[in-house]
């Protein structure tokens, strides 16, 4: 197993500010390839060596231009030639957009005034955080790259580190939080072009992540009844932890076994889904949704996983994912995926602190209700209340979503292991 490439693709931690994805600067010195802090933390610290050394660096850069004139100059048009060259369609893009920027609509100081009257002292749309007057720039929200206008519409005050790490990005290919907020400016902007990249980002995001034990059919109490017979083991209800049910057992092994026997083929055959789950997932599909399914299943329950979802005629029932840590095809698939339908709260914690989803929808049970307070987790009582939660994100997600602050004051006991 190529160690490095697996951490490239899936992502490491930030040992500075806690992201976990795979957006790291690559140092060879490093033992897996990648440098200890994650590309916003070395950008930042690059920015702050700048600011307490601009002088010296622009003396430097001035003295190097001065010195070497000539040779910058031939160097420079070689390099611009053989770009045209072979790039002859952005290069022509490039000649467009500089004609459109020299002929085009130009920003009197009145519009600049008025944008930073309106903007500053909010928040950034691609932080958060606000906006102060001594650290800003205007960005153009739509990049000149696709022939973004000078319009006030198209332009918005950021924080310059922030313009920098947008880019040309456009929303369907940020993280979900950052595509969210920039739809949400266009939209308070009244963007002309607001319709086509929300139309772009749905067409982008829609996946609904579902899980299956808890979510569609009672798993609880199906292993109570297997411990109960197999075991000997009597849970006192509700369950309100994974240790209660545990601690009725002799030794891990045989809590283990009783896992595994939940699994086996027949016992799955014998499992009912919960009341108007299947209509459900079915209605959510004819909406325009791809159900995909994962879960932290065992191996060799994958056919029978593929059978009884088949058997009660579940959309997409073949579009399984079993994994040894579900978390990570999540992570992986996290760009493509509308919104997430779990019940365990190590997930729910995971996808809202660590994949950047604004939302995540479950299940009412008696280990998970705690969570109820927790900001972004939308629970219902029953699969009719989940398909009205997924029906209602879409009009909130571009109208009133507030995104879930990076810091966030909730202490929770378990570590995210």
């Amino acid at each position: 197993m190529d160690t490095n490439n697996d951490i490239k693709n899936i992502g490491k931690l930030c040992s500075k500010c806690g992201y976990f994805g795979p957006k790291f600067h690559v140092n060879p010195a490093k033992g897996d390839g990648l440098a200890n802090f994650c590309a916003s933390c070395t950008n930042e610290q690059a920015r702050l060596r700048y600011q307490q050394n601009k002088d010296r660096v622009a003396a430097q850069r001035k003295l190097s231009r001065e010195e070497n004139k000539a040779t910058f100059r031939e160097s420079n048009k070689l390099r611009a030639r053989q770009w045209r060259k072979n790039n002859p369609e952005a290069a022509k893009l490039t000649s467009l957009r500089s004609r459109i920027s020299k002929f085009g609509s130009r920003l009197t100081k009145a519009q600049y005034e008025e944008i930073s009257l309106r903007d500053l002292n909010g928040p950034c749309y691609w932080c958060g955080d606000v906006v102060c007057s001594d650290d800003f720039v205007l960005d153009h929200i739509v990049p000149r790259t696709l022939l973004g206008s000078n319009e006030p519409h198209n332009l918005s005050a950021v924080h310059s580190v922030c313009n920098l790490e947008k880019s040309g990005f456009i929303p369907s290919e940020l993280d979900f939080s950052k595509a969210l907020r920039v739809l949400n400016r266009m939209s308070v902007l009244s963007h002309p072009d607001l319709e086509f990249f929300v139309g772009d980002f749905r067409q982008q995001r829609k996946i609904i992540a579902c899980d299956i034990d808890s979510t569609l059919y009672p798993f609880v109490e199906a292993f109570i009844q297997e411990a109960a017979t197999n075991f000997g083991v009597v849970v006192e209800e509700p369950v309100t932890e994974w240790s209660q049910i545990q601690d009725g057992f002799e030794n891990t092994d045989d809590f283990l076994e009783c896992i595994r026997l939940s699994y086996a083929e027949h016992r799955i055959d014998m499992n009912s889904p919960y009341t108007g789950c299947v209509e459900a997932l079915h209605n959510l599909s004819l909406r325009g949704y791809e159900v995909v399914y994962f879960t932290d299943r065992p191996k060799e329950s994958t056919q029978a996983t593929l059978n009884w979802l088949k058997s009660y005629n579940f959309p997409n029932y073949d579009k399984v994912y079993i994994c040894d840590d579900k978390r990570i095809e999540l992570y992986m698939h996290r760009e493509a995926i509308f919104t997430i339908i779990d019940d365990r709260p190590r997930t729910m914690i995971w996808a809202l602190y660590k994949f950047g989803m604004p939302n995540i929808i479950t299940l009412r049970h008696s280990y998970n209700w705690n969570f109820i307070d927790v900001p972004n987790v939308i629970m219902a009582d029953t699969w009719a209340g989940i398909q009205n939660a997924v029906e209602s994100l879409e009009v909130s997600y571009f109208n009133d979503y507030k995104p879930l602050e990076q810091n966030s004051p909730l202490q929770f006991d378990t570590p995210l292991d």
